[in-house]
C-alpha cells in the first residue's frame, strides 16, 4: 500500500516555510485530536498522519531526504549517495523516487534488491562508505519507526530567538517561549502502550547483521525495536510511536555581554529526546539582536548622538551623560560643530575577558526651545558673529 505524501496530509505545499508547517500542524492536532473525538477511529487516524508528517517537515535533514527520496530516505541504514549513484548510473529510471520533483512511489522499491543491484553495478571501484541494513522491507508497517534513527542521544534542534540591543550589550538572563519536541507524557518516551513482544527481527537481541561495504559484515542495532529486542504489539496515540511530541515550554538563559547578532547558545540537554530513552540532543539558540531607534554598534564601539545647546558648542564645558554602564562626565571643546565626534574611552560594548569597546558622541546642536521676541532679539544678536562667506564653499566639488 502507498504512503500518504505527507505535505498533503498537513494540506501544505512543498515550498512551505517551517511556520507555516507548524501552523497547519496545531491547527489539524487541535482538531483531530483524540480527545476531541473520542471514539471517532477516523479522528485517530488522521491524528497519527498528522503527527508523522510534522515530525518529518519539521526537520530540516529528514525533509530533505524525503523530498529527494520519499519514506526510503528516512529508513536507518539508506545511503543517499549510494542511490544517487545508482540513478545517474542508469540502474534506475527515476519512477520510483516520491519526494523528488516530478516523481513519485519510492516505497514499492525493495531495499534488499536496490543494494544488490549497487553490488552488482559498482563491483570493481571499491564499496560502500555506509552499511546498508536488510532486516525489515515492510515500509508501511509500523510507520513509527522512521524515526527511529539511532545516535547515542536526540538531535539538536535550532531556533532564533529575539535579543533587544541593550540586553546584548549588557548581558543577563533572559526567559524564553518555546515549541519543542518533548518526551511524550502519555508513553514515557518509547514511543509504545500495551504489551510487548520479542523483536521479530533481531529475535530480542537487540542486534543485527549488517553489510559493511564489500568485505564482511559487522552488528549494529536493530532499527526496528532500537536495541530493546521488544517491539509493542500497538503504538502510542498521543505521538503515533515516535516518542516525542510538541511541547511549548519556558526556558531561561544566561546572555553574554556583548552578545553579537547571529551568535549562538547551546543549551546542552535540552533538544530532542532519542526515542524510548531520556536521552536529549542540545538546543541551539540563534540571537537576533533587534536595532536600537538611536544607538549603533560597529563591531565593540558604540555610537549615540548627543544634543548640545548653543552656548555649550560655543564656549565648550563639561556635562554629564549616561552610557551603557555609568554616569559619566565629559568635555565638549568650544567651537563644537554638529556632527563632531567625543570619543570616551572603554565605555562601549564590554567582554568577559577584559576587552572593551569606546564608546563615541556625536554632537547634536540644539536651538532653544523657548520661541518669544527676547530669544528673537538674542539669537539675531548672535548672527552678527557669522562670517559673511562662512557658506560659500561648494559642497559638490570633487
Amino acid at each position: 500500500m502507498a504512503q500518504k505524501d505527507l505535505y498533503e496530509i498537513l494540506g501544505v505545499s512543498r515550498n512551505a516555510t517551517l511556520e507555516e508547517i507548524k501552523t497547519a500542524y496545531r491547527n489539524l492536532a487541535k482538531k483531530y485530536h483524540p480527545d476531541r473525538n473520542p471514539g471517532d477511529k477516523s479522528a485517530e487516524e488522521k491524528f497519527k498522519e498528522i503527527s508523522v508528517a510534522y515530525g518529518v517537515l519539521s526537520d530540516p535533514q529528514k525533509r530533505k531526504l524525503y523530498d529527494e527520496f520519499g519514506f526510503m530516505g528516512l529508513r536507518e541504514g539508506f545511503d543517499p549517495e549510494a542511490a544517487r549513484a545508482y540513478s545517474q548510473a542508469g540502474g534506475y529510471s527515476g519512477e520510483g523516487y516520491p519526494g523528488g520533483v516530478g516523481v513519485g512511489g519510492f516505497e514499492e522499491i525493495n531495499l534488499q534488491d536496490l543494494f544488490e543491484q549497487l553490488f552488482r553495478g559498482f563491483g570493481g571501484i571499491g564499496g560502500f562508505r555506509k552499511s546498508v541494513i536488510f532486516e525489515d522491507s515492510n515500509f508501511d508497517s509500523d510507520i513509527g519507526n522512521i524515526f527511529r534513527q539511532h545516535p547515542s542521544r536526540g538531535r539538536d534542534i535550532s531556533i532564533t530567538v529575539p535579543v533587544s540591543f541593550m540586553e546584548a550589550i549588557r548581558g543577563g538572563e533572559k526567559s524564553f517561549r518555546v515549541d519543542i519536541p518533548d518526551i511524550c507524557d502519555e508513553c514515557g518516551g518509547s514511543g509504545t502502550r500495551g504489551t510487548q513482544k520479542t523483536c521479530p527481527v533481531c529475535n530480542g537481541k537487540g542486534k543485527v547483521k549488517s553489510i559493511a561495504g564489500f568485505f564482511g559484515s559487522k552488528m549494529t542495532t536493530c532499527s526496528r525495536c532500537g536495541g530493546s529486542g521488544k517491539v509493542s504489539t500497538e503504538p502510542c496515540k498521543k505521538c503515533s510511536g515516535c516518542g516525542s511530541a510538541p511541547c511549548t515550554k519556558t526556558i531561561r538563559v544566561k546572555i553574554p555581554m556583548g552578545a553579537e547578532n547571529g551568535q549562538t547558545l547551546r543549551l546542552r540537554g535540552q533538544g530532542e529526546p532519542l526515542p524510548g530513552t531520556s536521552s536529549k540532543g542540545d538546543l541551539i539558540l540563534k540571537l537576533d539582536i533587534k536595532p536600537h531607534p538611536v544607538a549603533k554598534r560597529e563591531g565593540d564601539d558604540l555610537f549615540i548622538p548627543l544634543e548640545i545647546s548653543l552656548p555649550e558648542a560655543y564656549l565648550g564645558g563639561k556635562i554629564e551623560i549616561l552610557t551603557p554602564w555609568e554616569k559619566v562626565k565629559v568635555t565638549v571643546p568650544p567651537n563644537s560643530r554638529t556632527g563632531q565626534k567625543l570619543r570616551i574611552k572603554g565605555h562601549g560594548v564590554r567582554h568577559r575577558n577584559g576587552k572593551r569597546g569606546d564608546l563615541y558622541l556625536e554632537l547634536r546642536i540644539q536651538p532653544p526651545d523657548v520661541r518669544n521676541s527676547d530669544a528673537e532679539t538674542k539669537i539675531k544678536s548672535i548672527a552678527g558673529f557669522y562670517s559673511s562667506k562662512f557658506r560659500d564653499s561648494d559642497p559638490w566639488q570633487e
